[in-house]
């Protein structure tokens, strides 16, 4: 019997697992377009994906997916405890995308239209790392206040962060 996941831990497994689990059934692979709500974690700079119906449980089987009866609106609002939808307009929206579309090609398939693409909460950019030019500007602007042995102090510790 499946039951919902109940840690991000789970989520991450579930989706790095996720390409073996729908390979192992055309059935499967062949529902791809429709999914809506997929949930994406990179490793080692690569993105991987899957679907909220799939992760969403634990011990889940290709048998009882196809079977069926399963809810998820249900995985929906367990995932997002630990997730957060990428809307059109932040910066890693084209990138996932892009990559989702990738992935499903490799089946012939292509992203539903009203999919959405959500990420952990720790992986989400902040706004200062969202817009690092413009945080290099200040910090140059301050910088620019400071005595030469002060900025040669900034530049010592800048570069212990290297």
């Amino acid at each position: 019997m499946c039951r919902l996941i109940s840690s991000l831990d789970q989520a991450i497994h579930n989706i790095i697992d996720f390409q073996s689990f729908i390979e192992s059934s055309q059935d499967i692979t062949e529902r791809l377009a429709m999914h809506r709500a997929w949930y994406a974690y990179k490793v080692e700079g690569v993105w991987h994906f899957g679907s909220s119906k799939i992760i969403g449980y634990s011990n889940m089987t290709p048998l009882v997916y196809l079977r069926g009866g399963l809810d998820g609106r249900q995985t929906e609002a367990t995932l997002q405890k630990w997730f957060t939808e990428i809307g059109p307009g932040e910066p890693l929206y084209g990138e996932l995308w892009e990559k989702l579309s990738e992935f499903l090609a490799n089946y012939g398939k292509n992203p539903s239209r009203l999919a959405r693409i959500n990420i952990p909460h720790s992986e989400v950019p902040s706004a200062a790392g969202a817009n690092t030019e413009a945080l290099c500007d200040l910090i140059i602007e301050v910088a620019k206040g400071l005595k030469s042995k002060d900025i040669a102090d900034v530049r010592k510790r800048l570069k212990r962060l290297l």
